[in-house]
């Protein structure tokens, strides 16, 4: 075996439904892409291509916390920290700006009573309205998990655990976390992507809405990565950096 991934990000596809109250639209994941059941997830060959230090970025919800560690546990991992993102409609500095602006040309404030609109600002009026039976939810969950000693790796310690950055199609993820994990793991061997959506340098990004795999099911390419020889390992990651797609392609649609 040659390929296993010292770094994974992980948005796995929970089987879960939110339905409004007098209603039979469903609104949760279903009605949006393929689902798996939580025991398919936990069944997932996930530590079969897993380096014995390595790190999971594991996107949770917040209602399925249980079923999120009973999973990273199953693919080997200790939950050790936690990752926000808050959702956004609009910027809070440029929705601040040009409230400022506005008053200043319309003279009904000074440049010098600016902090004043500064120090009231409400950065409530910035943030996503989300579904949710209780509070209305504005953030998303990632569970950081260790296997072994992967700090050892730990290049970059000034990355805060909380990003703000706007919330746009239904489940799609900003970049921020993984450009803040590269940051941090600058030497990682090999990058692991699971039920990604976006092709990404760098990074094999599976799942069967990913650019990289071509509608693959994420067990058969993760069976693939199993059985890499050191020179398809190699051939991989060289491709991966300019995400050369007749090169994936060719990869992996071969019987390997």
């Amino acid at each position: 075996m040659s390929y296993l991934a010292d770094l994974i990000v992980c948005d796995c596809p929970f089987s879960f439904s939110d339905t409004l109250s007098m209603s039979t639209v469903a609104r949760g994941a279903a009605a949006n892409y393929q689902v798996m059941t939580h025991q398919d997830l936990v069944n997932l060959p996930v530590a079969q291509v897993t380096a014995p230090d390595a790190i999971l970025a594991f996107w949770v919800p917040s209602s399925l916390l249980q079923e999120g560690l009973e999973i990273m546990n199953a693919w080997g991992f200790r939950q050790t920290q936690t990752w926000i993102w808050v959702k956004t409609k609009q910027d809070p500095g440029t929705v601040l700006k040009k409230q400022l602006r506005t008053k200043i040309n319309k003279g009904q404030i000074n440049k010098s009573d600016a902090q004043q609109i500064v120090d009231q600002f409400d950065y409530h009026q910035t943030l996503n309205f989300g579904m949710g039976h209780l509070f209305r939810q504005c953030h998303e969950l990632v569970m950081l998990g260790v296997k072994g000693k992967p700090y050892r790796m730990l290049k970059n310690k000034s990355q805060r655990s909380i990003s703000f950055a706007p919330a746009t199609k239904h489940s799609v993820k900003p970049g921020d976390l993984q450009d803040r994990l590269e940051l941090m793991f600058p030497d990682a061997q090999h990058k692991l992507e699971l039920f990604g959506r976006r092709s990404r340098p760098g990074w094999s990004v599976l799942g069967n809405e990913s650019p990289m795999t071509f509608g693959e099911d994420v067990t058969l390419s993760l069976g693939k990565l199993n059985k890499l020889t050191v020179t398809q390992a190699e051939s991989l990651e060289k491709n991966l950096k300019t995400i050369d797609a007749n090169k994936l392609k060719d990869f992996w649609s071969c019987e390997l």
